[in-house]
């Protein structure tokens, strides 16, 4: 979990959201610029270990953060406070509308919050309840609803817009197992 792993995520999230033709039929500006937030952040001063280990050992951060998604609580604050402070060049949102500002605050963080691999299967659950039976998405990349008449994209709902992030972002965060095996091992080794 280095900067590497981020620049790796951001950019496989950039990818998947262009190639999946989320990014101009389903996601406004200001949900992209809080995915590409999350993503660069998810790991944020991530110290190596993993949330059980950090419980056990009742370490600082855990108990600053109630045993509750430790590391990902951890990184989302620490990450969110970088963006929000008195420094020009990291406070580039205090242009954008408060209510804009508290929706890419309230993204980050649950898009981060579902990185964490407790919440896997309520993330994925949660994706195939939400989608599955709703659309399906043909070769050309267009979403049809499950009759096959052509969708609206704007038949997403903020909540189901959220679930889709989430879910993005958990496909980014674990796409390097999709590369071959060679890849993959140096990506892990890199982690460590």
């Amino acid at each position: 979990h280095n900067n590497t792993h981020a620049a790796d995520v951001t950019h496989r999230f950039a990818a998947f959201i262009t190639v999946c033709r989320m990014r101009f039929s389903l996601l406004s500006d200001v949900e992209v610029l809080a995915g590409l937030i999350a993503a660069i952040l998810h790991d944020y001063l991530h110290p190596g270990t993993n949330n059980a280990f950090q419980v056990r050992v009742k370490s600082t951060v855990a108990v600053l953060h109630n045993d509750i998604h430790v590391l990902e609580n951890h990184s989302a604050m620490k990450g969110l406070m970088l963006l929000r402070g008195d420094n020009s060049e990291t406070n580039f949102l205090s242009t954008l509308r408060r209510s804009e500002r508290k929706n890419i605050r309230d993204t980050v963080i649950s898009m981060i919050l579902a990185t964490d691999m407790s919440e896997h299967f309520n993330v994925l659950e949660s994706f195939k309840a939400k989608f599955f039976p709703k659309f399906r998405v043909a070769k050309s990349g267009r979403f049809f609803n499950a009759a096959g008449s052509k969708s609206s994209p704007d038949l997403l709902s903020p909540e189901e817009t959220l679930v889709l992030l989430r879910m993005s972002l958990k496909c980014a965060d674990l796409g390097h197992v999709t590369v071959p095996p060679e890849v993959h091992k140096l990506w892990v080794r890199s982690l460590q």
